[in-house]
């Protein structure tokens, strides 16, 4: 196989990219509707997914693991605030280790 480059612009392959990724999340929702649940963290991937659930019209249920000063949880309820969507959050280290390893100690 031959790499050829391609003589588009980088404006036009980030249209058809942002195109692409924008058709495969309204297969998304045609086949689970708008009761999407999903985490939300600090990463860029994340934040890219609640964005294109957005355009396709969805508000998901969303989650976020983490102590309260992480930097997933804080940047998780930033969004939660400035995009005005609700947000459940899990402190793990609030709930015991049901690890069965940890059972056994037990």
């Amino acid at each position: 196989m031959t790499f050829n480059p391609s003589s588009a612009s980088y404006d036009e392959l980030l249209y058809e990219q942002a195109t692409l990724i924008k058709r495969q999340m309204e297969t998304i929702v045609s086949a689970y509707g708008k009761n999407i649940t999903t985490a939300l963290s600090g990463g860029y991937d994340s934040r890219l997914l609640l964005s294109l659930l957005i355009d396709a019209g969805v508000t998901p249920q969303l989650y976020v693991y983490g102590e309260n000063s992480s930097p997933d949880v804080l940047v998780a309820k930033s969004i939660e605030k400035g995009e005005g969507l609700e947000i459940n959050h899990v402190d793990k280290s609030n709930h015991k280790n049901h690890l069965p390893i940890n059972m056994l100690k037990s």
